[in-house]
């Protein structure tokens, strides 16, 4: 595809695009996010195809750098005046210029993905396979087994020369588990830290097995739906087992049934609905952040790589070194700077969510029927 047919089809693609939220926002927000939509995606399409025809210019011929370079601070000038312009006379919703202006870029991204796909198939054309698996046995497999490896290992170095002023691997672990304890006396209660094991294990899994998936060449056990739901289906099992434990099965059962017996035909199958959700949500949530993250990261390795902006910029021609030398760069600040941090960040705060609705399950399942609704509710809203 000739550059010429790429920008061609962006901007059917994104006009499109600008058409169909035109129309929805109005529906929903009324004529001024309409307008603001409209006004901002002609905007971004606008100077797209101008400054394609530029970078077309450039790979056919070697302009002057002050030419090329004035004309484009002229036109993200003229493009921010604009932008403001159009906020400032209030006929246009600011939030609507905003969303008109992303349609491109995203029209972009898919674009690139589905050329991708077109020509290599999948997620295989932006990204490399693990630098190590092993025959007949899933990659997902594989590295689950290495992330117990490595739970294994830092227990043996926390273990094996226990001592009273803990120092080293022992006092790192002795912290993280008295963060456990902690979490546990608010949520379930001091009771509740017999269940340490099965909810720490379950959080230093998932917090290893995300941590994975920021170093290159290596497999996402949680990026993989079968390794999230067998966790979600543990931690379905084991509370309705502690739960039947602690209360007896007729006295657990009274939970489905709501306050008041002739309630029951109607409280048990939604009681059913909210319990056989609770996996089916963990599962989505731990698998859809990791997934889309990696897909990020991605997207920005391929852009940033010897096929993309570093690429360009060691062409050899005037524009390349200039728009590839400078994109990368800023790629690269970015993803080091904003990118990587905000993926560690998203990381823990998947594995300390999974670790609190597991606890509040369990704190759930513990409660007498009667005060059941009442006290899990608390929690859920002071915790998430």
């Amino acid at each position: 595809m000739t550059p010429m047919e790429l920008t061609s089809r962006v901007t059917w693609e994104s006009g499109g695009a600008v058409a169909v939220l035109s129309l929805v926002s109005g529906l929903v927000g009324g004529i001024p996010v309409a307008a603001g939509v409209g006004a901002g995606g002609v905007l971004a399409i606008t100077n797209f195809r101008w400054l394609a025809g530029r970078v077309v210019s450039v790979l056919g011929g070697v302009p002057t750098l002050g030419g090329w370079a004035l004309g484009f601070g002229l036109r993200l000038i003229a493009l921010a005046c604009a932008t403001a312009g159009l906020m400032a006379t209030g006929l246009v919703h600011p939030l609507g210029v905003v969303v008109g202006l992303t349609v491109l870029p995203g029209a972009l991204v898919l674009r690139g993905l589905r050329q991708a796909r077109a020509e290599h198939g999948g997620m295989g054309a932006i990204e490399h396979p693990p630098i190590f698996s092993l025959p007949g046995v899933p990659d997902y497999v594989t590295y689950t087994w290495l992330v117990m490896i490595i739970l294994v290992v830092m227990s043996w170095a926390a273990t094996r020369r226990m001592a009273l002023v803990p120092a080293g691997v022992q006092n790192c672990m002795e912290v993280v588990l008295e963060q456990f304890n902690g979490m546990i006396d608010d949520v379930i209660g001091h009771d509740g830290r017999r269940y340490l094991p099965l909810i720490a294990t379950l959080g230093l899994f998932i917090l290893v097995a995300n941590l994975l998936s920021l170093i290159p060449g290596l497999e996402r056990p949680t990026g993989n739906l079968n390794t999230t739901a067998a966790c979600a289906l543990v931690v379905f099992f084991a509370y309705h087992y502690i739960g039947i434990k602690n209360q007896g099965l007729k006295n657990y059962a009274r939970h489905f049934m709501g306050p008041v017996v002739w309630l029951a035909p109607l409280m048990v199958p939604i009681e059913i609905i909210s319990h056989l959700a609770r996996p089916l949500s963990l599962s989505l949530r731990l698998f859809g952040n990791m997934t889309g993250g990696h897909i990020l990261l991605a997207i920005i390795f391929f852009l940033m790589g010897l096929d993309g902006l570093i690429g360009w910029a060691l062409s050899g021609s005037l524009g390349g070194a200039l728009v590839g030398g400078i994109g990368g760069l800023i790629m690269i600040a970015f993803t080091v700077g904003f990118l990587y941090p905000l993926k560690m960040l998203v990381s823990v705060l998947q594995a300390f969510i999974f670790v609190m609705l597991t606890m509040l399950y369990i704190a759930g399942a513990l409660e007498h029927a009667e005060d059941h609704e009442g006290h899990a509710d608390r929690h859920t809203e002071e915790y998430l």
